[in-house]
């Protein structure tokens, strides 16, 4: 080149070198927005799809105490206006038994009503007197409570604190003759002229609870959420634990037991007839909630419904695009500001150098973004079903259970408690897990005499069970088995090694011929929540995978199919008892036995390209001629093709795996460095190879390979 054509390049590189700054702060701009609006889309669509969750958990919790209040209130004036009526003298006592029998004619919603003298107030020679009606069967009759119990001992509440206190509505309590948990409020009259402090008798109304139970379990508060509804002084009136109303137990003494602060807060609210949201984790299962609270104004309780976060409607995988869009463009936007500071523009090769340094170092925190994220949101334990982490939730569903089976007019369900303990596994195959244990069931004396004991599992392709003990104590059957089977897993490994999977053992029922529903022996187990693994033996060990959590759950499996059994196809639709395990792969295991090598042979090549070289005294020192890198070549080439067939033949997939495509990368390197090589060391006719003594391959080599990973990781994950 003389003199004149150099003189013309110059002005032709200073205007590429401008157009090149310009476009890269183009893309900087461009980037910048974008990321700032994709950031803002997510930021807005995760707090619209919380708000919408919140008010939705609002709107139905005060439609719940709406509900409620309407029915205590409608008791609470039907009961006012006879007691009034008795005061003033304007209803006799006589009328009044007709008024209680018209108005449990009219209310539905009454299970019955009562109309009780103190000693002697009914008359002289008569100590007591109470006239019952209550509804059996959908009809009202009348008894006598007096001739079937003293009333004035002092367990009746709704008779000696109403006439000592006045108005009140009783704590919840099972009356055996009617077979349910009820309610009463109390009214005391005094008859006309009669002395306040000296009550005549008392007005009562009886509520069933299992009205209200069924409002409070009717509210759509997730799959895992559930209601429970308390009184003023912070005293449970229902919760699907049952233990909780039985036992009367309260807000306080619950947040005592449990070390629970927040159940005072609950508690302090209640009293106060507040409404609000508590952010909640439970210290029984680990998992966040709200507690969303409203006062029944009539009554003063207060509605509680706990809501698992977890069970927010937003999709995972918007969150998770929404995320990779984010970091795709933070990612352009730091290669366009790291190649305006480092000054590429001005075609040095020192900011040359430091650009490759620096965009391989990004794509490759790009690259462990992309999977963190996935991580994150792809997780394998979100199977449609519905955790059982407590005894709420379980009674919650149960209860669903069997009011469907009323509607249905089949065969009530029965329930037997189940519970399971591994103690080894192991996968024999990519699909096959070899698993031994234990399974117990209890089977209640006397109402299930007539269930065969025993269980199978589904998806078994050998099964092994012994029995071990039998015992019978407490009411119930006990009944242990020790098992060896092996299980068919279904795991997708379209994404090894960056895998989070389920194993599932599905615990069937060994008879078909009733209505027989498993269900978690929570009581077993120390801890219900899935981070601490019940069911598991501490020593478990899965090889090359991770135990992250366990947990027992039901879901909803339809059959075309009844087994051979004469009997409704509907009563196939019942809840299966799964046992699932979230398992995720040892990513350090992976990256040894596989990326480790990958990057050495990567490595490798690379330094073939560093020491390419045209000069004779160079080549003799490093022996790296053209035939001698094509034979290094050729063996890489071998030692990755055989690593590629071992693995693929044990990894059982249909279809191409994210670790594969990193094998065709070192393919594509392979060709690379060879061809480029021969080219290198054999012609002079390519100005790109020979540019700088191949400095463009020295440059781009980790850059194209790193930036090609990370479009790959991107597809695969998106």
């Amino acid at each position: 080149m003389d003199r004149q054509d150099a003189d013309a390049a110059i002005p032709a590189a200073g205007s590429l070198a401008s157009t090149v700054r310009m476009l890269l702060r183009v893309g900087l701009a461009l980037s910048f927005l974008l990321g700032l609006g994709w950031t803002y889309q997510h930021w807005t669509y995760q707090r619209a799809m919380t708000a919408a969750s919140r008010s939705q958990l609002v709107a139905a919790t005060n439609a719940g105490t709406a509900a409620i209040d309407t029915i205590t209130r409608h008791a609470m004036a039907e009961v006012d206006a006879i007691a009034r009526e008795l005061d003033a003298g304007t209803l006799d006592r006589t009328s009044a038994l007709v008024r209680l029998r018209s108005g449990m004619d009219a209310n539905p919603d009454f299970f019955g009503m009562s109309l009780t003298y103190r000693p002697f107030g009914w008359a002289p020679h008569q100590r007591l007197y109470s006239a019952y009606f209550p509804r059996k069967n959908g009809h009202v009759t009348s008894v006598r409570l007096d001739e079937t119990y003293d009333y004035t001992r002092p367990e009746f509440e709704w008779y000696g604190r109403a006439m000592a206190k006045g108005p009140l509505w009783t704590q919840p309590y099972f009356d055996e003759a009617a077979a349910t948990t009820m309610i009463t409020y109390s009214r005391p009259f005094i008859g006309p002229g009669g002395d306040p402090k000296a009550p005549l008798g008392v007005v009562t109304l009886d509520i069933s609870m299992d009205g209200i139970k069924k409002i409070i379990e009717a509210l759509d508060l997730g799959q895992s959420g559930f209601g429970a509804l308390v009184a003023a002084d912070g005293t449970y009136l229902y919760h699907p634990e049952t233990d909780f109303v039985q036992g009367h137990k309260t807000l306080q003494g619950m947040a005592e037991e449990l070390n629970d602060p927040d159940r005072l807060r609950l508690a302090e609210a209640a009293q106060r007839g507040e409404a609000g949201i508590l952010n909640h984790r439970s210290q029984t299962t680990g998992l966040a909630s709200w507690i969303i609270f409203a006062p029944v104004p009539s009554t003063g309780w207060s509605l509680e419904n706990t809501f698992i976060k977890d069970d927010v409607r937003i999709r995972p995988e918007v969150m998770k695009r929404q995320q990779l869009h984010i970091l795709l463009a933070g990612l352009v936007f730091l290669l366009c500001a790291a190649s305006l500071l480092l000054g590429v523009c001005s075609g040095g090769s020192r900011p040359l150098w430091a650009l490759s340094i620096v965009s391989a170092l990004l794509f490759l925190g790009a690259i462990g973004t992309i999977l963190s994220i996935s991580l994150r949101f792809d997780r394998a334990h979100k199977t449609g079903g519905i955790p059982i982490a407590d005894r709420a939730t379980l009674n919650k569903v149960t209860g669903a259970y069997t009011r469907a089976c009323e509607l249905r007019h089949t065969e009530p369900p029965v329930y037997v408690p189940t519970g399971l303990y591994l103690e080894s596994a192991t996968f024999l195959t990519a699909n096959d897990l070899m698993v031994s244990g234990y399974v117990w069931q209890k089977y209640q004396l006397g109402t299930q005499d007539h269930l065969f004991r025993g269980f199978t599992l589904a998806d078994a392709t050998s099964l092994e069970i012994t029995e071990n003990y039998r015992e019978k104590a407490d009411g119930f059957e006990f009944v242990r088995w020790h098992f060896r089977a092996t299980v068919r897993q279904h795991l997708d490994s379209a994404r090894y090694p960056i895998e989070t999977g389920q194993i599932e053992l599905r615990i069937l029922h060994k008879q078909l011929n009733h209505n027989t529903v498993l269900v978690p022996d929570l009581k077993a187990y120390r801890f219900a929540n899935p981070t601490s693994l019940p069911g598991l033996a501490k020593d478990l060990k899965l090889p090359g995978w991770q135990l992250k959590a366990s947990a027992f759950e039901f879901r909803k499996l339809k059959f075309d199919t009844n087994f051979g059994v004469d009997r409704s196809f509907a009563k196939e639709d019942l809840p299966s008892l799964f046992y699932g395990v979230t398992i995720r792969r040892n990513i350090v295991d992976a990256c040894l036995s596989n990326l480790l090598p990958l990057g050495v042979v990567t490595f490798l090549l690379f330094i073939l390209v560093m020491i390419a070289s045209r000069d004779a005294r160079l080549v003799g020192f490093t022996q790296a001629g053209v035939g001698r890198v094509l034979n290094i070549c050729a063996a890489m080439l071998f030692v990755i093709a055989f690593r590629h067939v071992d693995i693929r033949s044990r990894i059982a997939s249909g279809e191409i795996f994210y670790l594969e495509y990193i094998y065709f990368l070192e393919y594509f390197a392979i060709l690379w460095v060879s061809v480029n090589s021969v080219l290198y060391a054999t012609t002079d006719r390519f100005l790109l190879i020979h540019y700088r003594d191949n400095f463009i391959a020295k440059t781009l080599f980790w850059p194209v390979l790193l930036g090609a990973l990370f479009v790959i990781t991107l597809a695969v994950f998106y």
